[in-house]
């Protein structure tokens, strides 16, 4: 199973940016500790299900 991917995309802002790989799909969404994917409804923790892409490359966010 693919992890969701969170990028941090504006940090004043406290938005990041979560990839969906069950609907292929990018969402805004505000730092948390934990999200519920706006795609599928999926509760997401941290260290469970989500994987931190820190660099600005959107081709990382695709090596899982």
């Amino acid at each position: 199973m693919k992890k969701h991917l969170l990028k941090i995309s504006n940090i004043p802002e406290a938005e990041a940016l979560l990839y969906c790989p069950k609907v292929n799909r990018f969402f805004t969404v505000k730092l948390a500790l934990s999200y519920t994917c706006p795609g599928c409804g999926l509760k997401l923790k941290e260290n469970k299900n989500i994987k931190r892409v820190l660099d600005y490359s959107l081709s990382d966010f695709f090596k899982v």
